[in-house]
């Protein structure tokens, strides 16, 4: 073998390795990717949940909302067991699903003044997470069908972004009446 075909081997093989390093680099960077997008998720999860047991901790809906004590006191929560009489012909209607006049975020007393609620949270690691809250009445038997009439169940849809995710969060959960 002369000069000129070690030369060409020695090309080929550069070549083969800088091929081999670019793959290799595209996979560690496409790894970095996958396992930054699913910390985001997760911190958007974490953020989701967390809205979601505030909500879980106010009362169904304003007519069996707790009314504050004369004393000045919080009342206690309605959520145990309903006012006789109190059905979905007494609930907030469907358009006027949000916070009553008054009311400010933390201080809601019930699922649907959270209807609207929009956020900025921090995050150590993503920065502005943002959150935004809608809440609706559905059908019971099937909590996919938005109900345009009073029902004993409110689904709460929570949507959640950070930098780091492809596409927005969104987390809901039905509550009962």
């Amino acid at each position: 073998m002369g000069g000129g075909s070690q030369m060409l081997l020695t090309v080929g093989a550069l070549a083969l390795l800088s091929v081999l390093a670019l793959s290799v680099n595209r996979a560690i960077v496409s790894h970095q990717t996958s396992a930054l997008q699913t910390q985001a998720m997760l911190a958007a999860l974490a953020e989701a949940e967390n809205i979601l047991e505030e909500v879980a901790s106010k009362s169904f809906d304003e007519a069996v909302a707790p009314k504050p004590s004369a004393k000045g006191g919080k009342g206690v929560n309605a959520r145990k067991g309903p006012p006789p009489g109190v059905g979905p012909k007494n609930f907030t209607p469907p358009g006027l699903l949000r916070k009553e006049t008054g009311e400010e975020y933390p201080n809601f007393n019930d699922i649907d003044d959270f209807h609207g609620l929009k956020k900025k949270n921090k995050n150590p690691v993503f920065g502005d997470v943002d959150v935004s809250v809608d809440v609706f009445y559905v059908s019971p038997s099937n909590t996919d069908e938005i109900s345009f009439l009073s029902t004993t169940a409110k689904r709460v849809d929570v949507h959640v972004f950070t930098r780091g995710m492809e596409d927005t969060l969104t987390v809901r959960r039905v509550f009962y009446y």
